[in-house]
Parts: structure tokens; C-alpha cells; sequence
């Protein structure tokens, strides 16, 4: 969707996957329609590193889901889920993830939010570093995060530093969200 004036601010309401952010923006055409997955229609482009096979992950877009559901990496190291906004830029203020659908057990605990401007997406940077976090418990949980960034990004990962609440490397999330500043088109 076009922006006027340069840019919108979407601010977090203090509800988990509220629809102030701007994964929501992008699933309903800016409010124009009725909700659509972003990664499934094409307007955003996600990926990630390989997906769980048994039991099957569902592609890599679910982590923009607004359900719970099973969207789980092969359980490697430096596993992550990558976010491009193409021509677009965030400058972040706040974040959101939700566990899966699956287990209890398998909740991320040390990961890094990090941002890249490049083409390619192969240069990021570090917006939050995330050490036995605990705030994701159980089916479904969410969580959101403040961030006091300065920049914009064009593209956001979420990285797996280390195991998560099961002692395993599996990336196990369903959900993603994200308030800021928007700018581009």
C-alpha cells in the first residue's frame, strides 16, 4: 500500500496482535480489505532457515499469521526467520511474537531481533539481544518488546544465539509484529 506524507507512526495499543501494527497494515491493504496473510499474497517477503519436516512446519510466511499455528524450523544452529519490506523502511519502537501451536515446551529463548538495509539482506545488525528470555511460555503465548531504535530497516530477522526452553535448537513462532515508523513506498 501507498503511503502519503512521507510517512505513518503505528503505535503498539498494549494488546498483543492488536491492529495498529504494520504486518496488519500490509494483510488488509492498509485497512481496505479484509486480512490476508502478507507472505502468502506476495506483499511481503519472508524466509527462513530449513523447516521442520515431521511433523511438516507450515511455510516460513506463517510466522505472519494471525492464529496459532506450527511454524517450526529444523532444529539447527542459527536458525532464524527473515522479513523483507522491500522498498519499504521501519524504524521499530516496539515488537511482537507469539509461541506455536504444537507444545508448551520448544518456546525461543536466546535470539537477537537484528535489521538490514542491503539488497540482500546479508548485512545485519543487532536491535535487540534476547538471553534466556522467558516471556514466551506455553501454546500460543505472546510477548511484546519496546525498542528504542534510531534507524530504519528495510528487512527484519529473528536469529536463534541459543537453545531454547526444551535444550533444543528448534525456532518454533507463529506470530510477528512490528510498530514503528513506516516510510517508502
Amino acid at each position: 500500500p501507498a503511503l502519503q506524507g512521507g510517512g505513518r507512526e503505528f503505535k503498539y495499543s498494549g494488546r498483543d496482535f492488536d491492529e495498529n501494527g504494520i504486518i496488519f497494515f500490509f494483510g488488509t491493504n492498509g485497512g481496505r480489505k479484509a486480512w490476508s496473510n502478507p507472505g502468502e499474497n506476495g506483499t511481503l517477503t519472508v524466509t527462513s532457515s530449513p523447516l521442520a519436516v515431521k511433523p511438516a512446519s507450515t511455510p516460513a510466511c506463517g510466522i505472519l499469521s494471525r492464529q496459532t499455528i506450527r511454524c517450526v524450523t529444523q532444529a539447527r544452529k542459527r536458525s532464524f526467520y527473515t522479513i523483507d519490506f522491500g522498498s519499504y523502511r521501519i524504524q521499530p519502537t516496539a515488537y511482537t511474537l507469539r509461541h506455536y501451536s504444537s507444545w508448551n515446551t520448544e518456546a525461543v529463548r536466546n535470539w537477537r531481533l537484528e535489521g538490514a538495509n542491503d539488497e540482500k539482506l546479508t548485512s545485519w545488525e543487532t536491535i535487540r539481544d534476547h538471553r534466556d528470555d522467558c516471556a514466551l511460555d506455553g501454546k500460543g503465548s505472546t510477548y511484546t518488546w519496546r525498542l528504542s531504535s534510531q534507524k530504519a530497516y528495510r528487512g527484519f530477522r529473528i536469529f536463534q544465539t541459543g537453545v531454547n526452553s526444551n535444550g533444543h535448537w528448534f525456532l518454533a513462532l507463529s506470530g510477528f509484529e512490528i510498530y514503528g515508523l513506516l516510510s517508502g513506498s
